[in-house]
């Protein structure tokens, strides 16, 4: 009993007791105050209130006012500690959004940086095509500026799957989906590198077994990339993003090794080691991109280069 009361009577004890219970207490109190600070309407989330990257020319006019409702229509507090991490979700899952570079709030407001994707354009059988998003989603070209083609980077394949195709769902074909994922890669590197589409097609060597019940042309085979430029210069780029094969560069590696290329000769046409003015092949899959002497172009290849 004696060690008791020595120990309670410590004053450093007594301190530390009292300066616990005041935090305690403080942030009891300070839970129910925020609770009441962020039901005020002067903190509430609104689409006045969300200051979002402005949407590039190529997309919709009406992509800056969807994203803002789908942001701000949960009813939230500009005070809520999830909102940050919450809202980064929703931009996620947005098909135009290629990537969330900042959230930040203030009392008066929600800063949003984001990178937007850009259309891609498919190439179907007898000359016709369709826009779909970064994700080989089919999309409505009606709603898009009646230019926004001639930019676009063009994805093609052989036997391409067709059906059942639908608005805001994948393309059926698989080739077309991995197509997009590496076009979000290439397209900060479109323009410099003088690149017009990514031409997909099945290894036909491959060893592995369809899966039961699956027509020819889907099959779940290795696909290997090709792209191809302004000028009708192919790459061999290989595997999609995250599948490459033993040996085979990663999609960084690749795209670095493209960058340089790019920094010391320029667009891939003007290259000045390239055998002929045409026709050229060059192979990215170690991660440097090198001519690849007497080699053809891709074989399966049959729409039309622009």
């Amino acid at each position: 009993m004696i060690q008791i009361k020595r120990y309670v009577a410590n004053p450093l004890v007594l301190i530390l007791v009292i300066t616990a219970g005041g935090l305690v207490l403080a942030g009891s109190f300070w839970g129910r105050y925020r609770t009441t600070l962020q039901q005020q309407p002067i903190f509430a989330l609104s689409a006045e209130n969300v200051l979002l990257t402005e949407v590039p020319p190529w997309l919709p006019a009406s992509t800056h006012q969807r994203i803002v409702s789908a942001v701000s229509g949960s009813g939230s507090s500009l005070l809520d500690p999830s909102l940050v991490k919450d809202v980064a979700a929703t931009l996620q899952q947005e098909p135009w959004i290629d990537q969330v570079v900042e959230v930040r709030k203030t009392p008066a407001q929600l800063l949003v940086q984001v990178r937007y994707g850009k259309p891609l354009l498919l190439e179907l059988p007898e000359r016709q095509v369709a826009l779909i998003n970064p994700r080989g989603e089919a999309v409505a070209a009606t709603d898009f500026p009646p230019d926004v083609a001639n930019a676009a980077l063009r994805i093609a394949a052989r036997d391409l799957i067709r059906s059942p195709v639908q608005f805001g769902e994948p393309w059926p074909d698989r080739r077309v989906v991995l197509a997009a994922e590496l076009a979000k890669r290439l397209h900060p590197w479109q323009e410099q590198s003088g690149l017009a589409g990514i031409y997909g097609h099945y290894l036909v060597n491959s060893t592995l077994e369809p899966p039961v019940n699956s027509p020819p042309t889907s099959l779940d085979r290795p696909i290997e990339f090709r792209l191809w430029t302004v000028g009708r210069n192919e790459i061999i780029w290989g595997s999609p993003v995250g599948l490459e094969l033993p040996g085979e560069a990663s999609a960084a590696e690749k795209i670095a090794g493209l960058t340089q290329f790019i920094r010391l000769h320029g667009p891939i046409d003007q290259g000045s080691d390239l055998p002929a003015a045409r026709g050229n092949v060059l192979d990215l899959r170690s991660g440097t991109l090198v001519v690849v002497r007497n080699a053809k172009q891709a074989s399966e290849f049959v729409g039309s280069y622009r």
